[in-house]
């Protein structure tokens, strides 16, 4: 995780920061995380590529004891460069009670805008629920893998030349998962070469050339090009994914006393 610095980000660290905060200044918010979850966080970004912000935030008001009066999302889009959307705590919490995977990205990016003083508590509760059940994490990427697979591949004329950095990414996160029995690495060149392994040489060149082409900016939505060697590879190891999850044991449940406890006393402080 890294803290940007205004020095290295300059006038879009500084466009992101207000932008969030005005908008929560407006709407009543106090913002927890200010985090980048798109191309930018997973290092495959471009020069025309746009930013995916996501805000976590806790409302000012008394309006947590009133359910029907909560509002626990808010979007905008203020341009075609940036993409800002806003999670409450609440639907954090209801999301990381289920263990979805979403929750890491959002707190552990590997590009931060902005931290209260407690996300790093926040960031290791995360952690230890979803290690605790590290199935349901891999299940999201799995699902993530075999949809944009079948979808924008398999079934494709066409296909276009990124998607398969799209599937490459979270089959990547599977195995590491299930070989390091770890939450996985976000950043994807530093996670492709920690499994380079489970590539042939032809691959392995192929998915360092998209990943070239990705960050110069020519891999567009207009690129198209289908890669056979990369077809193998996606099928092969979403057919495996499918098959490890099927056989995965039974998950220590989340719902156990201590981590209710734990939990409870943190959303109690977020929600007060």
């Amino acid at each position: 995780m890294k803290v940007l610095d205004f020095k290295l980000e300059g006038s879009v660290f500084s466009y992101v920061r207000e932008r969030c905060f005005e908008f929560c200044e407006q709407h009543e918010l106090e913002p927890l995380i200010i985090s980048d979850n798109g191309s930018k966080a997973w290092g495959y970004d471009s020069p025309i590529s746009d930013r995916d912000i996501l805000v976590l935030f806790k409302h000012k008001s008394s309006e947590y004891r009133n359910f029907f009066l909560l509002t626990d999302y808010y979007g905008f889009k203020p341009s075609e460069d940036f993409d800002f959307k806003f999670w409450d705590i609440n639907k954090y919490f209801q999301l990381l009670w289920k263990c979805n995977a979403q929750t890491y990205e959002l707190v552990c990016s590997p590009w931060i805008y902005y931290e209260d003083t407690n996300a790093g508590m926040l960031r290791d509760l995360t952690k230890i629920i979803l290690l605790q059940n590290l199935q349901y994490v891999y299940g999201h990427y799995y699902g993530l893998a075999k949809k944009t697979y079948k979808e924008r591949v398999a079934k494709a004329g066409e296909v276009t030349s990124k998607k398969y950095l799209y599937i490459i990414r979270p089959l990547l996160h599977c195995h590491e998962i299930e070989t390091n029995n770890c939450l996985p690495e976000l950043n994807f060149e530093k996670c492709l070469t920690a499994n380079k392994d489970i590539f042939t040489d032809e691959q392995y060149a192929l998915v360092l050339d998209l990943l070239a082409q990705k960050r110069s900016g020519n891999l567009t939505m207009e690129h198209k090009g289908r890669y056979d060697a990369l077809d193998q590879f996606c099928e092969e190891h979403v057919n495996k994914a499918q098959a490890r999850l099927n056989n995965w044991p039974v998950p220590v449940p989340v719902d156990n006393v201590k981590n209710k406890e734990v939990f409870n006393n943190w959303y109690k402080y977020y929600t007060k």
